[in-house]
């Protein structure tokens, strides 16, 4: 019979290549046979990992308990594609992992699931491009990180992944305690970020360029030189609902500081009792310092009870060799702030027009340096009616308003009377107006009260009479 040249080798071959694609593996004979190179990468799938039970081995990861992985980073360097899911046990882990493009990984909560860099760092680093918004960090304490940059997390060469539901604690560096972004637009939300320190800049998260969303985080109690909480330079950072408190800056910007020709957006965020309490020059802003080169917009915030020594509120710092910005601040609540609400050491006057002072008649006691300021928001108060016939009610009506903007929405104002019932006690504003209702059943002058946050309070009378109808009872 005849035969094809070469046929008992092709063949052969033809059987190996079904055996790899059965097994996902191929032996052969005479030969070193290493598992791991030859194992077959798992299409997208959740990952299992479990630092207490699984094991580290070329087939890991395909069920939970002992088929688990033992660690993250094996199961991301070499049980991944592009759209599966690291599944992560509880434990602490005591590694150091670096993100994959497409692939998501999840702790099963961060107060039972956490990454413990030991010492080493950056604890998670996300890298280049191809680490876009389907890689997903969520649920994991981030903890013991050292490094220079981002001890905790590191965000660089365009990775853009989305960050959300950890908490970063304990971590140290130069720059970016907690997290360094550079030159990168990731989307960091609904983290707590405390107690991490920087010998330098941002003991919670520095941001270098790029255009991050940082929004609806905790950021609190961490320390550095500069921008205790947040360091923004050069960036077009979205900084938006986040709770921004007790953070501490040895010179400048205790809560956040925005640097060299920033254009960050900053609203809706409360920023309260962080300290700034440095004397050198640029130093200041317990709340906020603000480069005079840089144009942020600084839109409906709660800044109240932070300490400088100045610009315990807001500070805008002196820099002869740059041209200054502009500065868009309106809506926003500054007030009971230590060392001026708003300070400007520089020559420009700024339009701080419509922002909440803590007082009707804002002037020199509230405000330092060059700027507009009126018309300012200003807290008033009516009843409707003020004079009711008991037993009865007038409708009592608060509005924080002034130069066509108003307060946050949800500001909260608290409610006294010296006569009668007032529903609810406190009240929370919408577009800038907030009611009660007063009712009594007994005669007399009610003077009745509204109270900002930081303590202001005026007030309105209502009068409540007998009516007509009663007289005749009373002459008999």
């Amino acid at each position: 019979m005849y035969r094809f040249p070469g046929a008992g080798r092709r063949l052969a071959q033809l059987v190996a290549l079904i055996l790899v694609i059965f097994t996902g593996s191929l032996s052969v004979s005479g030969a070193h046979r290493d598992s791991t190179a030859f194992a077959a990468t798992p299409a997208a799938q959740l990952i299992y990992v479990d630092g207490a039970q699984g094991t580290d081995s070329a087939t890991c990861g395909a069920n939970p308990g002992p088929a688990a992985c033992q660690t993250i980073s094996y199961a991301l360097d070499h049980r991944t594609t592009a759209g599966s899911t690291v599944s992560v046990a509880a434990g602490t882990y005591y590694e150091t992992i670096t993100l994959r493009p497409g692939v998501a990984v999840q702790g099963a909560g961060a107060d039972v699931t956490t990454i413990d860099g030991n010492g080493a760092g950056p604890v998670v680093t996300a890298d280049g491009a191809a680490i876009g918004d389907t890689v997903v960090l969520s649920g994991f304490t981030i903890t013991g990180g050292q490094a220079t940059q981002g001890a905790g997390i590191t965000v660089r060469n365009g990775a853009a992944p989305i960050i959300e539901h950890n908490v970063l604690q304990g971590n140290t560096a130069d720059f970016g305690g907690a997290m360094h972004i550079d030159a990168c637009s990731p989307t960091v939300r609904a983290n707590t970020i405390r107690d991490n320190t920087a010998t330098s800049n941002a003991g919670g998260i520095y941001v270098w360029q790029g255009a991050p969303s940082i929004s609806g985080n905790t950021i609190q109690g961490n320390s550095s030189e500069w921008g205790g909480g947040l360091f923004i330079n050069h960036s077009a950072a979205v900084v938006s609902s986040n709770t921004v408190s007790n953070n501490s800056a040895i010179q400048g910007g205790g809560g956040l500081y925005v640097f060299d020709y920033a254009t960050a957006t900053i609203s809706s965020n409360r920023i309260e009792n962080n300290q700034a309490p440095g004397t050198d020059s640029w130093a200041g802003g317990g709340g906020l310092a603000i480069g005079v080169d840089c144009s942020p917009t600084v839109i409906g915030n709660f800044i109240r009870g932070n300490t400088a020594v100045y610009g315990g509120g807001i500070k805008i710092n002196i820099d002869s060799g740059n041209p200054p910005g502009t500065l868009t601040a309106h809506g926003n609540i500054v007030c009971g702030n230590s060392g001026y609400q708003f300070y400007n050491e520089t020559a420009t006057a700024v339009d701080i027009t419509g922002n909440w002072w803590g007082t009707n008649t804002p002037g020199a006691a509230q405000l330092y340096g060059p700027a507009t300021y009126s018309p300012a928001i200003a807290l008033t108060l009516s009843a409707n009616p003020t004079t009711v016939i008991v037993p009865g009610a007038s409708t009592v009506q608060a509005t924080l308003q002034g130069g066509d903007y108003t307060v946050p929405n949800g500001t909260i104002l608290t409610w006294s009377t010296t006569l009668g019932t007032l529903n609810p006690p406190s009240s929370a504003t919408a577009n800038g107006s907030a009611q009660t209702s007063l009712s009594s059943a007994a005669t007399g002058t009610a003077s009745v009260a509204a109270t900002d946050p930081c303590g202001f309070t005026v007030t309105a009378a209502v009068n409540f009479v007998i009516g007509r109808a009663y007289l005749p009872l009373l002459a008999r």
